[in-house]
């Protein structure tokens, strides 16, 4: 009941003669099913979605192109039974993908490159998952093929019916964009060929990627040229109707994007049940999980709890797991007590009713030990980036705040000894244009297929930006002091892949394994 004074008498009768037709509509209708009676709980829990389902709605009921605007009065029945239905048919069809999961075979599905396994991955190629919602922790060494191992874990799932589609969360915009990248070549092997799944890249400055960008199209993408078995198209295709709003990202098929687009669903922030409903029968893929701030980390646990009460599924990726947050993890999926193993590599399977450790060996390519030397001075650490110049060898050097590396860059600009040709900057505070060009000028020097002229003499001053997920090879490394943890990120872009001695990649089995 609404006070007369706030609402007009014609506005009052309107709305009670729109609830008397919605009424006749709907609840005399035998072919509609109205809920009546519901239990507490369940209404609690289902009224997210709810919320969700209604925005979503309203979303596509705002579409001029499918919801002509109507001037002539009209009884309610008529309207939408000849419009409502009819263009409501035609918006669903727009965004639906009609995507049917491929059956799981091998690794090869995803990664036909791949001829021989990593102990992890043979793992997760063996492993047998149960019919409910569970947890997989995976802790192994860069180099060990996490990724590709999680991809075989998301496929069965998918197979597996305990997911229709997927979201990657990445810690930086720069992680989420070479996963995008990597997704590119992937993700249509997850479906059937006549399927249409939509890949979106998800964070806010997606709008620059030049790779996502010539992806987005109302029309369906050319049939690709026939390829031979096992070989999949590198072609990507994502429905615009996902990417005019970031709200909606998570609605597509297969996201890849930063993790906030997630943790958002979870917090109290507009559109909050339609990200929600986006995240719904989703299979979860963390990546860097070790790099985020204990609010952060708070933040995630109530999102994974969230996800778990909806029946959702979510892989874990780390080198540098701690303890402690791991043990939060599990207890989401089992509040069992359970002796923690301290095994590692180690991966580990949650489940409500189980949960099983198992440990992993690491691959013998990227075993190795590390010669740690200790700089006392900012000119020792310049003399020995000019020694490695000298000696025709690329370099990089991390440090811990941008003012830090600001300021080392601009002393190297001012040396007569280097190449200001050969020097770059890479930071999170460049406007995004200009940091997404750093980025991609970046991995051309330093990426795994990187060659000796290209690498040679090259020096990289950078921030923690480049200590997660971006494939980087560095032939000297230098680093301020840091957590443990993210020593060893920062120690996994050294020497990272097997090159000649001239600086020139070797390609070996697993050759785009990290």
């Amino acid at each position: 009941t609404i006070a007369n004074h706030l609402i007009e008498h014609e506005d009052d009768l309107a709305a009670k003669n729109f609830i008397i037709d919605i009424y006749n509509l709907f609840f005399n209708n035998e072919d509609i099913n109205i809920i009546t009676q519901i239990d507490s709980k369940d209404f609690k829990k289902s009224s997210w979605q709810i919320a969700g389902i209604c925005t979503l709605a309203d979303w596509l009921g705002s579409n001029q192109d499918f919801f002509v605007y109507k001037q002539q009065s009209m009884p309610l029945e008529q309207y939408w039974h000849k419009y409502a239905l009819p263009a409501t048919k035609k918006a669903v069809a727009h965004i639906d993908s009609k995507k049917t999961v491929a059956p799981f075979n091998s690794i090869k599905d995803q990664f036909p490159f791949i001829d021989q396994l990593t102990p992890l991955q043979q793992y997760v190629t063996d492993i047998q998952l149960t019919n409910e919602p569970q947890l997989i922790i995976l802790e192994d060494v860069m180099g060990a093929g996490k990724t590709e191992a999680a991809m075989v874990l998301a496929h069965k799932l998918l197979s597996q019916k305990l997911g229709s589609s997927l979201y990657i969360g990445l810690p930086t915009m720069a992680t989420s964009n070479s996963m995008y990248a990597r997704m590119q070549k992937s993700y249509e092997a997850l479906f059937t060929e006549d399927s249409k799944a939509s890949l979106v890249l998800a964070h806010s400055a997606s709008a620059l990627s030049e790779k996502f960008q010539p992806t987005i199209s109302d029309i369906e993408q050319p049939t690709d040229a026939n390829y031979q078995q096992q070989e999949h198209t590198a072609s990507a295709y994502c429905n615009s109707w996902f990417t005019d709003n970031r709200k909606k990202a998570l609605l597509a098929d297969i996201g890849v994007g930063t993790i906030d687009q997630a943790l958002m669903a979870v917090l109290p922030v507009k559109y909050q049940s339609l990200r929600m409903l986006g995240l719904h029968n989703k299979i979860l893929l963390l990546d860097e999980i070790h790099a985020y701030d204990t609010y952060t980390s708070e933040i995630l646990i109530a999102l994974l709890k969230m996800h778990q009460r909806n029946g959702g599924s979510t892989i874990i990726l780390s080198a540098t797991l701690q303890q402690e947050f791991k043990e939060k993890l599990i207890a989401i999926y089992n509040n069992n007590s359970v002796e923690m193993q301290s095994d590692y590599p180690l991966a580990t399977s949650i489940s409500t009713n189980n949960i099983t450790q198992q440990p992993i060996a690491t691959r013998e390519m990227v075993k190795r030990q590390t010669k740690i030397t200790k700089l006392d001075s900012t000119q020792q650490c310049i003399d020995k980036i000019k020694q490695a110049v000298k000696q025709g060898q690329c370099v990089c050097w991390i440090r811990n705040t941008v003012a830090d590396a600001t300021e080392v860059y601009q002393q190297l600009q001012q040396d007569n000894e280097i190449d200001n040709q050969k020097l770059t900057l890479f930071h999170s505070r460049f406007t995004m244009a200009d940091r997404q060009k750093i980025e991609d000028k970046v991995l051309k020097i330093f990426g795994k297929n990187s060659t000796a002229e290209q690498r040679q003499g090259q020096i990289l001053i950078a921030t923690q930006v480049v200590e997660q997920s971006l494939d980087l090879d560095f032939d000297i490394l230098i680093t301020d002091l840091a957590p443990i943890d993210l020593m060893i990120q920062r120690i996994g872009r050294l020497k990272r892949h097997v090159r000649d001695a001239l600086g020139n990649p070797i390609k070996d089995n697993n050759q785009d394994q990290r």
